[in-house]
């Protein structure tokens, strides 16, 4: 990394609430066991959905977190004072994600098909007003799933009328008689709540499937549509994803470009064990980062408790190949130092200016 781009490193313990399973009526915060949620290392070889959520709104905070069969949404003044509160009863049992835009909010929900059964909504988008009330939604049938949002997350970006979700999912049964998992992506017409585009079958990473795909990234850069999966198998690496249709427009199928921007040893236990948590991907002018925490992949070893440390990959937008990608360690403890890093947050400043935070 060039001096021009800064990257601010600063090792934080992360603020939880407190360990009680209570959900509020409004007057007071709702309490949760959201601790430490963020982990996914040693057993813990995949991710799973973003359950707690705070956006900055109008000089004020804003807490959307999936309780049970509940979002809890709470105000907060700017010194993290409780204001109000409400809790909205999730439509389908299955909590995907929640996305605060300035217009509007979205919350992603689903529900099991174990008869894998082509009538049954399996995704449901719901767009909310900003203060919450329902507008309207817009659904997936079938769609190849078996579990929703299984063995990984779900994240947002928008390019503006057009929302994508990239996400993942159990399929059907492909004859071996397994459910395999894999990534999911949608585009939604924001407008009129249509579903322009969708990826839920089986192809291949030429297309942008990845399977296992175990955290899902998405993001917009200008008019450039990218996604980061960390895949197990096709491929064994943090893949990243370059879409070959531009943002914004309604359809994203096509070919794509992709980076093994880290590539995965075997491990000598299980193939699912990586070693690997992926915690943040970001844009800056010149280069596409992916920060996480990694054992270093010198040698073959049981890589479900691998010793890890916090790595930044960095791959030029100009030069965007296996080989001109970098992986720069920002630590270096060893087993003896018996030190256990967390999957780190990103958090961009500006245009070459990142904050980047761990345990």
């Amino acid at each position: 990394m060039t001096m021009k781009r800064s990257i601010s490193l600063i090792l934080a313990l992360m603020l939880a609430l407190s360990l009680f399973p209570a959900v509020s009526a409004g007057s007071a915060p709702a309490v949760s066991s959201n601790i430490d949620d963020h982990f996914y290392i040693n057993a813990g070889r995949y991710y799973h959905p973003i359950y707690s959520n705070l956006a900055r709104e109008n000089g004020q905070y804003v807490r959307a977190e999936a309780i049970g069969d509940k979002l809890v949404v709470e105000t907060y003044d700017r010194d993290f004072r409780f204001r109000s509160g409400k809790s909205i009863p999730l439509e389908l049992p299955i909590f995907g994600g929640v996305r605060m835009d300035s217009d509007y909010n979205f919350v992603v929900v689903g529900q099991d098909n174990l008869n894998e059964d082509d009538s049954v909504e399996v995704f449901r988008i719901i767009r909310y007003t900003k203060d919450w009330q329902k507008v309207d939604h817009t659904s997936l049938f079938g769609a190849n799933t078996y579990i929703p949002f299984d063995a990984g997350s779900l994240r947002f970006d928008r390019s503006g009328d057009i929302l994508y979700i990239r996400t993942c999912h159990e399929m059907y049964d492909t004859g071996d008689g397994l459910h395999h998992q894999a990534n999911v992506m949608i585009a939604l017409r924001i407008s009129d709540m249509t579903i322009t585009d969708e990826l839920t079958r089986v192809l291949n990473r030429n297309y942008g499937y990845i399977s296992h795909s175990f955290n899902q990234f998405v993001r917009v850069d200008g008019d450039t549509l990218l996604a980061v999966d960390h895949g197990d198998a096709l491929p064994r690496s943090v893949v990243l994803i370059k879409y070959g249709r531009k943002a914004g427009e309604e359809q994203f199928y096509g070919r794509v470009s992709y980076v093994n921007a880290l590539p995965i040893a075997d491990s000598t236990y299980h193939y699912n064990d990586t070693g690997v948590s992926v915690g943040g991907f970001e844009c800056s002018s010149t280069d596409y980062l992916i920060a996480g925490s990694a054992y270093d992949m010198s040698e073959t070893v049981d890589l479900m408790y691998a010793h890890r440390n916090i790595f930044v990959t960095v791959t030029p937008k100009d030069n965007f190949t296996d080989e001109a990608t970098t992986i720069r360690w920002l630590t270096n403890y060893s087993a003896a130092d018996n030190v256990e890093v967390s999957p780190p947050h990103l958090l961009k400043l500006g245009s070459d200016s990142f904050f980047l935070t761990w345990t």
